[in-house]
């Protein structure tokens, strides 16, 4: 199976891959899945120099998400601090207003 998203403004993009960082961060915060997991799903480190100059708070938020599992295991009391950097850095990224709304294509194929 295959799943293919298009979307077509790039303010759009930047709103969609941070509110799924953000489900990414409370699925980990609730053990639902793990550091390599949220590694696959977007926290991926050959995205940061493609999104650096476009989105540079949501490129800062990928970096830091890259560095979870180094943070957790290193220095387990500022874990909570960086989420909520990352969360700080998407809600900064999110700018959905009615006149800028835009449709996700989803293409399924087997």
């Amino acid at each position: 199976m295959k799943l293919t998203i298009e979307i077509d403004d790039d303010k759009y993009l930047e709103s969609y891959l941070s509110i799924v960082s953000l489900g990414v961060l409370e699925c980990i915060k609730r053990d639902l899945i793990d550091f390599d997991d949220a590694m696959h799903l977007i926290y991926l480190p050959s995205m940061i120099d493609k999104l650096e100059k476009l989105f540079p708070d949501l490129s800062n938020a990928i970096l830091t998400g890259a560095q979870l599992e180094d943070v957790f295991s290193h220095v387990p009391d500022s874990f909570d601090g960086v989420v909520e950097e990352i969360r700080e850095l998407n809600y900064k990224s999110i700018g959905l207003t009615c006149d800028k709304k835009r449709h996700v294509f989803y293409k399924l194929k087997e």
